[in-house]
């Protein structure tokens, strides 16, 4: 999820918002207990469409293996330096333990650094495949909600 959508070297940052132009942010991020990946982008109503395409086809990118060696190395750069940051924080060291509390294994946040350093371009690969688009929800500036899919 972070190389597709998690930071400025992602795949969403650096082609859907940067080089496309279509949207004003654009990222991605993992609900870990429903397994599911939730994209967030602020669109014009005239570019939606075409966000949509462009994101789906970020996400094919990913499972072609479409994407760079520094791109993962960027990720997990950034994830086990965000992670790591969690031991220096009594309420953030609260808050991990707690969300892992249901794990079937609970893992240490150094644990979890060298668990994501061992992900390889195949296993990315492998993940992104299992990923499809269920629902859009389009909320409008007049308060409306559509549901276009």
């Amino acid at each position: 999820t972070d190389v597709f959508g998690g930071g400025p070297y992602s795949k969403l940052f650096c082609n859907v918002r940067e080089k496309l132009s279509l949207c004003y942010y654009c990222s991605a991020r993992p609900t870990r207990r429903k397994g599911i990946i939730v994209v967030d982008s602020g669109v014009e109503e005239a570019n939606i469409e075409a966000a949509k395409t462009a994101i789906l086809q970020q996400l094919s990118d990913m499972a072609e293996g479409n994407f760079e060696d520094k791109d993962i190395n960027s990720s997990k750069l950034s994830l086990c330096d965000t992670i790591g940051s969690v031991e220096s924080d009594q309420n953030m060291l609260l808050r991990w333990y707690a969300s892992r509390s249901l794990d079937e294994t609970p893992v240490t946040p150094d644990e979890m650094c060298r668990l994501i350093n061992k992900v390889t371009r195949e296993d990315i690969m492998a993940a992104a495949k299992k990923f499809t688009l269920d629902t859009i929800y389009t909320l409008r500036p007049d308060g409306s909600e559509s549901e276009a899919e």
